[in-house]
C-alpha cells in the first residue's frame, strides 16, 4: 500500500485505492465461482492435488527470489528513510 501512496498523485489516491479494492473484490468473486465449477468438474481429490502442486510451485518461486538478510555494513550504507 505504501508503494501505491508514493507512486500515485494526491489528486488520484481515492480513485487508485477504489480501483484496487474493486479489483480485489472481483478476484474474490472469480475465485469462488471458478472454485465451485472446478470442484464440480474434477472432484475433491483433484482439487486438493492441484492446490498442493500450486503451493509447491509458489514455494519454489518464492525461495528462488529470496534475498538473504543484509548485514550491518550494508545497512549502514543505505540512506535514512523519509
Amino acid at each position: 500500500m505504501r508503494l501505491l501512496q508514493e507512486l500515485a498523485s494526491q489528486r488520484l489516491l481515492g480513485r487508485v485505492f477504489g480501483l484496487r479494492d474493486a479489483l480485489i473484490n472481483a478476484a474474490y468473486v472469480a475465485a469462488f465461482v471458478s472454485a465451485g465449477a472446478v470442484l464440480a468438474a474434477l472432484g475433491v481429490r483433484a482439487v486438493f492435488a492441484l492446490g498442493g502442486v500450486g503451493l509447491i510451485a509458489l514455494t519454489t518461486v518464492t525461495l528462488l527470489g529470496f534475498r538473504p538478510a543484509r548485514n550491518a555494513e550494508s545497512l549502514a550504507a543505505l540512506p535514512e528513510p523519509a
